[in-house]
């Protein structure tokens, strides 16, 4: 899986979940989030704040919250992940190497956002 950082990467373009069961891309989803937490979470409070300081052009002083959120948005920038397609071809070359990997959350409610049920 080549994968490459940058706007769009790890995003679903307009059309493209039609091409693929919501299971699929329920995978990709977790996928692509579960690799932005574990970056997320590898990182000290001093690199959250380092990392967010960009963000912020104006005078006012953000909520740590705000900066999490911020922090979040320029590191997921920065993560080298698949396209949807990349990630469809991987998984089904090798879906055992996600499988091991995955939380079963694209499961639940045939991985419909909002889905409450086990």
């Amino acid at each position: 899986m080549a994968g490459a950082s940058g706007p769009g990467m790890g995003s679903v373009p307009a059309g493209e979940p039609e091409r693929y069961d919501d299971a699929m891309v329920a995978r990709f989803h977790e996928f692509c989030a579960a690799r932005l937490t574990d970056a997320l979470l590898s990182l000290s409070p001093d690199e959250i704040f380092l990392l967010s300081q960009g963000e912020f052009q104006d005078e006012t002083v953000p909520s740590w919250d705000e900066r999490v959120r911020r922090a979040t948005v320029r590191l997921a920038r920065r993560l080298p992940l698949p396209s949807l397609d990349e990630f469809v071809e991987a998984y089904r070359e090798d879906p055992q190497r996600f499988e091991a990997e995955s939380l079963g959350l694209w499961s639940r409610g045939a991985g419909k956002v909002g889905s409450s049920s086990p």
